[in-house]
């Protein structure tokens, strides 16, 4: 039997609530050649009833008897996977019926793009819109900026697998933010790109990891930043040499020098200004008698028309 071009994997957890919304929108998909890959990772509420009433020939389940996580779970639906193309989903958002037509088309029009993502709309538990999260499009840019901010909705990225298996996939090290380290390391071999339309729905919830283990999210993504450095100076990093995660996140991230200060330019301009004030007023603290944090901590209460003005005057006495 022919192989289909897309595996999308999707792990879920105790995901009920949403799942079948969330399994409903990648078989409504108007790009019907793919498989979908779905591993119950040790569910102990009715996801299993759920899955297991479904009788779509295009769905292959995986059933954890113990929770493994989400990274191990990520490594065994790829591993299952047959598709020439890896498509994310995760199991309380919402796929565009167009998005994975849209990928596909993408990428086989940019054989150099390793991974390409999508804008999202951000929605509550109910579903309703709430903003919509724009991403940086163009690889150049997305090549600068990730090393500050990760660039992609990982649940909105469709990967090439011949890239990501030269790359080594995900790593088992990384129990949070593996996303982001995938994404760093695909930088340094391949295009990466996001598409200019909100092809996927994230919703935001109190129970999402990000929320839960944001303390572990931030120390893991510092590492990920780390190792990335790494690789650009000697093609290699701490993991490959043999040392554990948990040793590395006992040693502070050196991070790299005025990566606050272009952390803060980054929110500032992207209408960030609420994760801006906590890097300002690290900044003040620091440098009590310079004035330029002060401005920057005023601009966070201007509308975003006067700061865009602002920056627009700057940026002209600049060049």
């Amino acid at each position: 039997m022919k192989p289909p071009t897309i595996s999308v994997v999707m792990p879920v957890f105790n995901g009920s609530r949403y799942l079948a919304k969330s399994m409903g929108s990648i078989l409504a998909q108007n790009c019907g050649d793919f498989e979908f890959i779905i591993v119950n990772d040790g569910s102990d509420d009715d996801t299993r009833n759920i899955l297991h009433a479904y009788r779509d020939p295009r769905i292959r389940l995986i059933d954890h008897q113990q929770n493994e996580g989400l990274t191990r779970s990520l490594i065994h639906a790829t591993r299952e996977s047959r598709g020439q193309y890896i498509a994310r989903q995760d199991s309380d958002d919402v796929s565009d019926p167009n998005r994975l037509g849209a990928q596909l088309a993408y990428m086989e029009a940019n054989p150099r793009v390793a991974a390409v993502g999508s804008w999202a709309l951000q929605i509550d538990d109910d579903g309703d819109e709430i903003a919509l999260l724009e991403r940086e499009t163009e690889p150049e840019k997305i090549r600068s900026r990730l090393p500050l901010e990760n660039q992609f909705h990982h649940g909105s990225v469709m990967f090439r697998r011949s890239a990501l298996d030269k790359i080594g996939g995900y790593r088992a090290q990384f129990r949070f933010a593996q996303d982001y380290d995938l994404f760093l390391r695909f930088s340094l071999e391949f295009d990466l790109a996001n598409i200019k339309q909100p092809l996927y729905s994230k919703r935001h919830s109190p129970e999402a990891v990000s929320i839960i283990h944001a303390g572990e999210q931030q120390s893991f993504s510092d590492l990920a930043l780390e190792l990335y450095r790494q690789r650009l100076e000697q093609s290699s990093d701490d993991l490959d040499s043999g040392k554990t995660v948990d040793e590395l996140l006992k040693k502070p991230v050196d991070k790299p020098r005025n990566y606050e200060k272009n952390l803060v330019n980054i929110y500032l301009r992207s209408d960030k200004c609420k994760k801006a004030r906590p890097y300002i007023l690290n900044d003040i603290k620091t440098s009590p008698y310079h004035l330029k944090p002060y401005l920057q901590y005023g601009l966070t209460y201007l509308n975003r028309h006067m700061r865009d003005k602002l920056f627009r005057i700057w940026d002209q006495d600049a060049g």
